[in-house]
């Protein structure tokens, strides 16, 4: 899963900002997801100034970071070996820990962990038929838009509801988007890590992802990462989003949308 070590970017005169991948194979261990996730740790609402510019990292990249970046920052660039010494003047191979020069390196790497704040399971029962996942995602999408109605736009979420069941209806996640104050806070993203906080790492084979919103190519990217063998789950949504990240048909086969037209938010 992990097919670069290293990711950064300049981030202003001599200023390095710079992640390592973590450990294991999760995607959210990656190091372009290790050095969003900093950045939006590290630098909170000055996190734009750093997004805008150009992430680099040392070798392939996964989907899911190729997508994650589309969604949260502005572009990147795969760079070998020899085009480091380019950005690091004089610096030796395969990535400089220190270096001769002005230009600074922060390390700001941190994998990308649950949000208690979006967990919405103790809220559902045990056991949901088809009938009651798609009434309570959308029953728990209105409840997050009116808890919102009063908030500025730019301050609030994107009010998005994800609940997964097994194949026999058990509750496994739900979940909910808390991305105002960090763009890969997608409901999809935060299900997945509540469930891997539990010790579930793979979507089981036969579960039924039920959202409130067509998931983005980032969450798309995530939900084919973390699924349990080849068949594609099934996802059914409530709407389908016409946005620029949401025109996308990398879930072919599984997604089927109850709606034509997305809700405002």
């Amino acid at each position: 899963m992990l097919n670069h070590s290293r990711a950064w970017l300049e981030a202003e005169g001599n200023l390095v900002v710079t992640a390592r991948a973590g450990l294991g194979d999760f995607p959210w261990s990656s190091a372009v997801t290790r050095l969003i996730a900093g950045i939006n740790e590290e630098f909170g609402e000055e996190r734009y100034r750093f997004l805008r510019r150009r992430i680099l990292c040392d070798g392939t990249v996964s989907d899911w970071d190729r997508n994650l970046v589309k969604v949260c920052a502005k572009r990147m660039s795969s760079s070998d070996v020899s085009s480091l010494s380019l950005i690091f003047p004089g610096a030796p191979t395969p990535f400089p820990g220190e270096y001769a020069g002005s230009r600074q390196v922060l390390e700001v790497g941190m994998d990308l962990g649950p949000d208690p704040a979006s967990d919405r399971t103790t809220h559902l029962p045990e056991v949901l038929d088809d009938s009651g996942a798609i009434a309570s995602t959308a029953r728990i999408a209105a409840a997050e838009r009116a808890k919102f109605a009063d908030t500025k736009p730019h301050l609030a979420p994107r009010c998005v509801a994800a609940i997964l069941v097994d194949q026999d209806g058990h509750l496994i996640a739900a979940n909910v988007n808390t991305n105002a104050g960090h763009q890969m806070r997608h409901a999809e993203v935060n299900l997945l890590l509540s469930m891997a906080s539990r010790g579930i790492h793979r979507i089981p084979r036969g579960a039924v992802l039920y959202t409130s919103l067509k998931p983005c190519r980032m969450c798309a990217s995530l939900i084919l990462a973390m699924q349990e063998g080849p068949d594609p789950v099934r996802i059914v949504a409530l709407a389908d989003d016409p946005g620029p990240h949401g025109r996308h048909n990398m879930l072919p086969g599984s997604l089927v949308i109850l709606r034509p037209q997305a809700p405002s938010f």
